[in-house]
């Protein structure tokens, strides 16, 4: 009995990486095979066995042949690198927004909030200078979300600057 394999489905030839059986192959003895009428067996006379699929999770996940096992190894992805904080942008942005502004009003008629603020723009320069301290640089961020002086319009564009300068790969508000 033949089985047509029109609809695509891989196969290895002696462990080779997996391809669609060809209509027209040629045999080691000279002559030209439909492969796709021959059953199984009959491939596998010939060399050619079927690889089953494998499922895994792209985003995480790669497929890779194996000659030796005729199979695919599955393959964890390495975690992306975080691009770079970018502090120098980070305080540019900082500077020209409402977030600063009003911190900074805050600033003169609360000592607590021009302590915060002080501390965290000193934490960032360091940071600009190659000296990052994130520990110190998320307590800073905590104790300032803690003392409630940021409004939700304030916390929104602070989370944009964050974004746009990798400052969210490291820290969260």
């Amino acid at each position: 009995m033949s089985v047509d394999y029109s609809v695509s489905r891989a196969y290895t030839h002696n462990g080779k990486f997996p391809e669609e059986l060809s209509h027209n192959w040629k045999s080691p003895n000279g002559s030209w095979i439909n492969l796709r009428e021959l059953t199984d067996v009959e491939l596998a006379e010939l060399g050619w066995f079927p690889v089953a699929s494998v499922e895994y999770n792209p985003n995480t996940h790669t497929q890779q042949w194996n000659e030796k096992t005729m199979s695919y190894d599955i393959i964890e992805l390495p975690e992306p690198t975080p691009e770079p904080a970018d502090y120098k942008e980070f305080w540019n942005l900082l500077l020209t927004s409402t977030v600063y502004a009003n911190l900074k009003a805050q600033a003169k008629t609360s000592l607590e909030i021009n302590t915060l603020v002080t501390e965290f723009t000193l934490l960032l320069a360091d940071a600009k200078f190659g000296n990052e301290n994130r520990q110190a640089i998320q307590n800073s961020i905590n104790e300032i979300l803690t003392a409630n002086v940021l409004e939700v319009e304030d916390l929104a564009e602070l989370q944009s600057i964050f974004t746009i300068t990798h400052l969210s790969d490291y820290y969260t508000l």
